[in-house]
């Protein structure tokens, strides 16, 4: 076995052991193919789920990178491998805390302050059962050490402790041997019960002959990264190419289109071709970077796992990585980044000569020069330009981006998936951030401020927060879907009251309750969206009324109310729905679609103080505007993660100079446009 550095495991160790499912600790560890680990516990739960939604049965897929994994003949979960290695980290980690927190021991499950470790059982011991475990004669050449003792060279045995066998009734049994027939690791007890006559070799000898060829199958696996990675550039630049070859024939097709005044509409289906052909090429570009973007991240996740576990993990997870690596060549596809695809390429224009000659020799000539457009075409990068007509004059608008705060993590300030965003009247700015299970206030500059909530069903708790809206009296009220209920918190965010349970026969139960609004009346508005529909309550709870019924909503997210109007976003039918205060249908805003006025997968939306709806139109990355009659006023963003760029908007605010707050769920911050 290497020689470890012991240092740089030490550091963020609580991050190394930490599930990205359950945000704990792990606890039992499994290994995926593709070398991530979650708990067991987790990978149980989130496979019965995906089971539900995807129907997959003999697979799982993993939380992290969505790879595919087999789920093993037996069909139990339990018998996905275990990390040894993470096992190893947890104990260091114990070890580490212990002049802070107190050890479990492994034998009587009591909690102790002066606690030992035993390297043969990798197990705690409290001053009572280390004693006990000393005196047997069969723990004679047991190294046990205090763990206030502890050096660098003692947590690398612990990470090179055996792995043992995950039979039942073998636990204590080293994974000595390799048998070749069945190609896994197994122990003593094995050999002779399920493995006799098999051909089996000592599991260091095959470790070391397999490492080679791990070495042999990374490498690969780096050459394919490398040659994704210059696809990925080279379609960067074809992409490039792409919009400036698109101009070029516009323009050419154009000029030709000017000697030919007396058919001038003709150009029209020219560049409407164009159009046609860049479009459908920049989708068929843009779909392949993606794709090669996610093998990239794959790959590159699991070759930094492999590294490590080839340097430091066991016999066992050295055979287990030749195994997944194997995997890994059979799902990814090697990438050969000089073949380009000629879907991808634009046609060239050729001039209609013979026509061109026919307007020359009977002198048509140019009658006039084209019009150009009275609208601006020069819009500062990172800004656009919305015109909006009122029945006085037209004025016009532009949305700059300020400002962001806010990044992907679990500390104060950042996020994991932002959901929803509300403001006070002094302009204080409160999101959901849903996958952390919390609130978080901020100023408007984005100072933090304060947070509130964690992971649970008790009071306080939340499971994927969602909406959120401050009301009169101060209180702050947030959604909380998973749990089926609508919290309440005062102005020091102590938690007040909670209203609804799950559920579907009574008008005061929820399901998936989703985006909060107040009304005229300061009642609290409720998108109900696994019942679909919109519930309305007095500020303390009480249920006052519901609107919708069979047919009316197919998956409701928020509902505001404008003027004598109620507006419903239905993400399920990809459109607003405009009632009346009594819930009956007046007219529907916009249809599923990438253009202007269409949406894909709206979220929530927001009245701002000119009275336009801004819509968070996710599944577009961008952000529409409309009159209330429905008429399109313009848009501002587009993908990506740059200032002015926005990814997955989900919700917005406006503060008291005007300006607009998006939550941006892909980018895991808040944007500021003026």
């Amino acid at each position: 076995m290497v020689e470890m550095n012991v240092q740089p495991l030490l550091c963020n160790l609580l991050e190394k052991v930490t599930c990205s499912v359950c945000s704990d600790i792990f606890t039992d560890p499994r290994d995926l193919l593709c070398l991530h680990s979650f708990c067991l516990k987790c990978l149980k739960q989130w496979h019965q789920t995906s089971q539900n939604t995807t129907g997959h049965q003999g697979t799982i897929i993993c939380p992290y990178c969505k790879a595919l994994s087999t789920v093993p003949e037996s069909g139990d979960i339990e018998d996905l491998p275990a990390s040894y290695y993470l096992n190893g980290l947890v104990d260091v980690l114990a070890i580490k805390q212990s002049n802070r927190t107190h050890v479990t021991c492994g034998n009587c499950d009591q909690e102790s302050s002066e606690a030992s470790y035993c390297f043969q059982c990798c197990m705690f011991h409290c001053e009572d059962c280390v004693t006990a475990h000393n005196r047997m004669r069969s723990n004679a050449n047991h190294r046990v050490l205090a763990l206030r003792e502890f050096q660098d060279k003692d947590y690398e045995d612990v990470l090179k402790r055996p792995a043992f066998c995950p039979k039942q009734r073998h636990q204590k049994e080293e994974l000595k041997y390799f048998c070749k027939n069945c190609k896994t690791a197994v122990c003593q007890a094995c050999t002779s019960l399920e493995h006799s006559g098999h051909v089996l070799e000592h599991i260091e000898v095959e470790a070391k002959r397999q490492k080679k060829e791990v070495e042999t199958l990374m490498i690969t696996h780096k050459e394919n990264l490398h040659a994704k990675r210059n696809k990925l550039g080279q379609l960067g630049q074809d992409l490039g190419k792409l919009i400036q070859q698109g101009e070029d024939l516009k323009t050419n097709a154009q000029r030709f289109a000017e000697k030919l005044i007396g058919i001038i509409e003709k150009t029209k289906d020219i560049v409407s071709a164009v159009d046609d052909q860049i479009e459908r090429s920049w989708e068929n570009l843009t779909t392949k970077m993606g794709k090669i973007q996610d093998e990239i991240n794959v790959i590159e996740s699991s070759l930094k796992t492999a590294d490590e576990l080839l340097t430091r993990g066991t016999n066992a997870e050295v055979i287990q990585l030749k195994k997944s690596l194997d995997t890994l060549s059979e799902h990814l596809v090697q990438t050969n980044p000089n073949a380009p695809d000629p879907e991808d390429q634009v046609p060239a224009f050729v001039e209609n000569q013979k026509l061109l000659d026919t307007v020359i020799n009977e002198a048509i000539g140019f009658l006039e020069k084209p019009h150009k457009s009275n609208q601006s075409q020069s819009i500062a990068e990172g800004t656009t330009e919305v015109r909006i007509n009122d029945n006085k004059d037209g004025k016009t608008f532009q949305f700059k981006p300020v400002s962001t705060f806010g990044e992907r993590g679990t500390s104060e300030g950042t996020f994991k998936g932002p959901l929803g965003v509300a403001v006070t009247d002094k302009d204080e700015i409160a999101v959901t951030d849903s996958c952390n299970h919390r609130v978080q206030i901020f100023e408007r500059s984005g100072n933090f401020l304060k947070s509130f909530g964690c992971h649970g069903t008790s009071q306080g708790e939340f499971k994927f927060p969602s909406g959120i809206c401050f009301h009169n009296n101060g209180n702050i009220f947030v959604a909380d879907s998973l749990n089926n209920r609508i919290q309440i918190f005062d102005e020091g965010v102590r938690f007040v009251h909670e209203f609804g349970n799950d559920g579907s026969l009574d008008y005061s139960q929820l399901s998936n309750p989703r985006g909060l609004s107040l009304d005229s009346k300061s009642n609290i508005i409720v998108a109900d969206s696994g019942n679909k529909l919109i519930k309305i309550f007095s500020p303390d709870g009480t249920f006052v009324r519901k609107i919708g019924g069979p047919g009316t909503f197919s998956f409701p997210v928020h509902c505001v109310q404008c003027d004598e109007y109620l507006i419903v976003l239905d993400q399920g039918e990809h459109c607003i729905k405009v009632l009346d205060r009594e819930g009956n249908y007046q007219y529907q805003i916009g249809k599923q679609g990438q253009g202007d006025g269409e949406f894909k997968l709206p979220s929530f939306l927001a009245v701002n103080k000119l009275g336009h709806l801004l819509i968070c139109d996710s599944g577009n990355d961008r952000i529409q505007i409309f009159e209330l009659n429905g008429k399109f006023l313009g848009k501002f963003g587009t993908d990506g993660s740059n200032l002015g760029e926005v990814r997955n908007p989900t919700s917005s605010a406006v503060l008291s100079n005007g300006r607009v707050v998006v939550c941006e769920y892909g980018n895991h911050r808040i944007q500021t446009f003026k």
